[in-house]
């Protein structure tokens, strides 16, 4: 059986994850928008 920490702390990561690809999703659409913007 799997302890409890070893849930939290996968838990922890998969959360840590979604975030860092979120927020980089977000900032790479950013900068395409602005990298569009000057092209036009």
């Amino acid at each position: 059986m799997i302890s409890e920490n070893a849930i939290l702390i996968m838990w922890t990561g998969v959360m840590l994850g979604f975030l860092v690809v979120h927020f980089g999703l977000n900032r790479v659409c950013c900068e395409l928008r602005r990298i569009r913007g000057k092209i036009k």
